[in-house]
């Protein structure tokens, strides 16, 4: 005999037959698996900065380690060490610690997005 979603109960005990309970539970680990892929990738959360300021060439050279990492991107300077282990690209990011990274920054590699991340760091500008 056929069975229908509606035998999958047991009437004789109000039980649940192991057909349905196996169709609920792979239901609910769908539904599992769905909504943790609609989360968004963990990123940094960038500390809170000072006042931004000027900054000599000098100053930012001397940040140039993964534990303390500027980068000066269009003579605007970006503390960027929480960020260093997020980086996608790896360590790719300590090519351009403690100089003029525009170059590097601008490069096919980064999304347009790359720009509204970086701001969350800026610290200061370059000056003379």
């Amino acid at each position: 005999a056929a069975r229908t979603a509606s035998s999958a109960l047991c009437p004789s005990t109000m039980e649940l037959s192991p057909e349905f309970l196996a169709v609920v539970l792979g239901g609910v680990l769908l539904l599992v698996f769905i909504m943790s892929s609609l989360r968004s990738p963990p990123t940094a959360a960038p500390p809170p900065r000072p006042e931004p300021r000027g900054y000599t060439m000098e100053e930012v050279s001397k940040h140039n380690t993964v534990d303390d990492l500027w980068l000066v991107v269009d003579k605007r300077i970006f503390d960027v060490t929480d960020y260093v282990d997020s980086h996608p690209g790896g360590e790719a990011i300590l090519r351009g610690a403690g100089q003029d990274a525009t170059v590097r920054f601008r490069g096919p590699q980064h999304p347009e997005t790359v720009n509204e991340l970086i701001e969350d760091y800026y610290i200061g500008y370059v000056v003379e």
